[in-house]
């Protein structure tokens, strides 16, 4: 598990937040993540994230209903995995889904001066 320094916290803008983490789910560890994407496809490929100020590697992913299932490395059983409940999961900005031309993210808008 890997902290962010100070100096990595005061950067958070320059992270996506892609999920938030929910309940456990089951006996082994398993979160379920409300997924904060329109690219939910993209958490099958993850081999890390991170989830509040920790990177986490995932050792297995699955898809369940309208959640993704996650389990961490970190984090191997129920009781250790419940204390990441309410957590934002977050990628590198380089990391975003690259989107077509005339398309934009939100939060590359917001704050833009609007002209008529």
């Amino acid at each position: 598990m890997t902290r962010l320094s100070p100096f990595a916290a005061n950067k958070k803008k320059d992270r996506v937040t892609i999920g938030k983490v929910g309940a456990v789910h089951g006996i082994h560890g398993e979160l379920r993540i409300i997924p904060l994407t329109d690219f939910v496809e993209r958490f099958a490929g993850m081999k890390e994230v991170m989830v509040g100020d920790e990177m986490l590697h995932i050792e297995s992913c699955k898809f369940h209903k309208q959640f993704v299932l996650l389990k961490f490395r970190e984090y191997p059983v129920r009781e250790q995995a419940m204390r990441l409940t309410g957590r934002l999961l977050t990628v590198a900005r380089d990391e975003a889904v690259p989107l077509e031309e005339g398309e934009f993210y939100t939060f590359d808008i917001i704050g833009l001066t609007v002209y008529d």
